[in-house]
């Protein structure tokens, strides 16, 4: 609902391309692809079976002779897929031909938003220097997957954390709220929110784990995102050399980033030679970004949301643009915060239904006589 339309129609490309790439890499064998799940965010061994993950490590450490026991670790296919689709739209987006001209726009928000002090830029020194020394509390160690995951979560975090910010300055803008009272409550939620989130993934893991363990997961339930970073750690951390190197299973994944380069350009040439069709408009690094969108365990959202997408951004907008402008975002956020909430009940719910169904049979039965002699008591 708040997503551009343009941006969503390209997305919607990648997908189109999600579902002929990935069929292509698992039918067409490519990376030994039948011989494991057709979508997991786990390592496997050659055979078939999950990889031994603890047998390849000495104190938390690769070790070269175990590894010769066990042998090579695989990808799923479509895991593979989109590490390589993930490169190439990161190396699109790095020689993007598009934009390159400053395009200065009056913002009324922003001319209202001067009769506020901005935030000093020592506040953000400050930030950086105390989440910079976080950081450093881990180390990239060859061989040391533990230490690899930390580097990947302080590598993307800060990248999508950065771009929350962002946006909730410019609500913060368009609500005409001073900056700094922004700034602070922006700190403070993400203080609060961490603890929460630490809170909520020791209940669903306790309550959802043979879920969060399987390889698909549920329609609700998925661990796709802690596989993800399990096998990354595993592969980047440990197995890098074998697993990427020239030569070996996935030397495509790092040569991605290269070949991405060159993927917006056919886009240009033709732009320059037909200004007037619309090659503009075509994003390499989004299409290319959901070009394996769908390689994770829970899909059952896509066709909803491109639909409502549609919907909402072309023909309630085009037909209805006093109505969008007022209550579309309103919506959307009240939408989103709905769902949060409701999440957050109905794990709570199920928690609760786990503790009555551990009740030994004799105990439920005594509180059951209990209740109803109150009952007819109170009667």
């Amino acid at each position: 609902m708040w997503q551009p339309l343009w941006f969503q129609l390209n997305s919607y490309i990648g997908i189109c391309f999600t579902y002929i790439l990935m069929s292509a890499v698992y039918y067409g064998d490519i990376w030994k692809a039948k011989n494991f799940p057709f979508m997991s965010q786990a390592i496997f061994a050659e055979d078939g079976s999950e990889y031994n993950q603890t047998a390849l490590l000495t104190n938390g450490r690769f070790d070269p002779e175990k590894f010769e026991k066990l042998g090579p670790a695989y990808f799923s296919a479509t895991n593979a897929l989109g590490l390589v689709t993930a490169n190439l739209s990161l190396g699109a987006l790095s020689m993007n031909p598009w934009n390159k001209s400053v395009f200065l726009v009056y913002d009324v928000h922003y001319e209202k938003m001067k009769v506020y002090k901005q935030i000093p830029r020592w506040w953000y020194v400050i930030v950086l220097i105390g989440a910079y020394g976080c950081a450093q509390a881990t180390y990239m160690v060859p061989g040391n997957p533990v230490a690899n995951m930390y580097g990947a979560l302080y590598g993307g975090q800060p990248i999508s954390q950065g771009i929350g910010f962002l946006q909730d300055l410019k609500l913060g803008q368009y609500v005409k709220l001073a900056p700094r009272v922004t700034f602070c409550m922006q700190i403070t939620g993400t203080v609060v929110g961490a603890l929460l989130n630490y809170v909520m993934m020791l209940s669903i893991i306790e309550n959802q784990r043979p879920a969060l363990l399987s390889i698909s997961g549920t329609r609700l339930w998925s661990g796709q995102n802690a596989q993800s970073y399990n096998s990354n750690a595993i592969a980047w951390g440990a197995l890098a050399p074998h697993m990427f190197s020239p030569g070996s299973t996935y030397h495509i994944v790092p040569l991605s980033l290269v070949i991405g380069l060159f993927l917006p350009l056919p886009f240009f040439v033709a732009h320059r030679m037909w200004p007037k069709v619309g090659f503009n408009n075509f994003s390499t690094p989004i299409i290319m970004l959901y070009s394996c969108w769908l390689a994770v365990g829970i899909n059952t959202q896509v066709n909803t949301t491109m639909a409502i997408g549609v919907f909402i951004q072309w023909w309630v907008r085009t037909r209805y643009p006093r109505w969008f402008t007022k209550y579309n975002y309103i919506v959307a956020a009240g939408l989103d915060g709905g769902t949060q909430v409701i999440m957050f009940i109905l794990n709570l719910l199920s928690s609760a239904r786990r503790d009555i169904a551990s009740i030994p049979p004799m105990v439920g039965q005594r509180l059951q006589l209990v209740h109803r002699s109150l009952c007819a008591s109170s009667q």
